[in-house]
């Protein structure tokens, strides 16, 4: 495991972030933090922590590893950046572009882990390209998740069927990882 602090991890966060939102508003949300980087092996988290937390990661050592440290900003795993509900609550306040917002069934089966068809899409944003990576808002403009887009230009009057949109996460992923662990634990204990 690898942790580090470093101006380039910070501006690595700031480039992924600016594409969601423009670069001053990124600046702000960022200001007087520094970006932990922890190499995982198989991913890369990255947590947002204050300058006086950063002095105290310079005297610890890492050897037990690091579980969890200041704002979970996200993480990159295979070449993906995939943004925290901290970082995506940040974005649906403040995102103008790579985004879709949602009906109101069609963002409760999105949290609930489905795709999406341009039937449920009552606006994006302009210039949507295939792959994609884009911020899912419901109705009132909240950060419920991001996604894949599965077609070059969604077209929000043709009413398909067929998803255009891939769930990559949503806000429903924590409950049902917790309804997950429960089960197991209560099939250990019978």
């Amino acid at each position: 495991m690898i942790v580090e602090i470093r101006n380039a991890v910070k501006s690595m966060l700031k480039r992924e972030l600016s594409f969601y939102t423009n670069r001053a508003k990124v600046e702000s949300f960022m200001s007087n933090k520094s970006v932990l980087a922890v190499d995982t092996g198989r991913k890369v988290q990255f947590f947002l922590v204050s300058k006086a937390l950063e002095k105290t990661f310079n005297e610890i050592p890492f050897s037990q590893g690091l579980f969890y440290a200041g704002i979970f900003a996200g993480e990159v795993e295979k070449n993906i950046f995939a943004p925290s509900l901290a970082v995506l609550d940040f974005l649906s306040k403040n995102t103008d572009k790579k985004f879709v917002k949602l009906d109101y069934k069609r963002s409760v089966l999105f949290s609930c882990g489905r795709d999406i068809p341009s039937a449920g899409i009552v606006s994006a944003s302009k210039d949507l390209r295939k792959n994609d990576i884009i911020i899912v808002l419901n109705e009132n403009n909240e950060g419920i998740g991001y996604g894949r887009v599965l077609e070059q230009g969604i077209v929000l009057q043709e009413l398909k069927a067929k998803p255009v949109i891939k769930n990559l996460y949503d806000i429903g992923d924590f409950i049902r990882r917790e309804q997950g662990l429960k089960r197991a634990v209560n099939k250990e204990n019978e």
